[in-house]
């Protein structure tokens, strides 16, 4: 499986590269949890990061484990201060190198009405097919 996660900033995704951790929403916790813990045929879910606004993807990681335990003093909000998280997800990161949408250019999500991939809100699933053809 493979979705978009979008980050309001830059710093929260070089701490999750620092730590392996990545603080999600709760329905894109759910949605993880499910497809890892519940459906048997999920081996592996690969989140596709794009900083708001940077035209790009920054970087690929895939999900390890999943922690309903909050983690203290990792991430930053949008004021700038540290705080707890919940929704914590481990990641391994497979691809750090930035991706520009534009070499992006006509690749298509089925699953999001066939608009390009760089048209994507936070959570939202990619095909299959497509994910694996970025990664590759």
């Amino acid at each position: 499986m493979y979705y978009i996660i979008k980050s309001f900033n830059k710093l929260n995704l070089i701490k999750s590269i620092e730590t392996g951790y990545w603080a999600t929403t709760k329905k894109n916790f759910d949605k993880f949890y499910y497809c890892l813990k519940t459906d048997n045929k999920v081996r592996s879910v690969y989140l596709f990061f794009s900083i708001n606004e940077s035209r790009g993807f920054q970087g690929i990681a895939r999900v390890v484990n999943i922690s309903k335990d909050p983690i203290d003093g990792i991430f930053v909000d949008t004021q700038g201060r540290t705080c707890k998280w919940e929704n914590v997800i481990q990641v391994q990161w497979v691809s750090k190198l930035f991706l520009n949408f534009e070499k992006c250019n006509g690749i298509r999500n089925p699953l999001n009405e066939n608009k390009q991939i760089k048209i994507s809100r936070d959570g939202q699933e990619i095909e299959h097919r497509v994910g694996k053809f970025i990664i590759t």
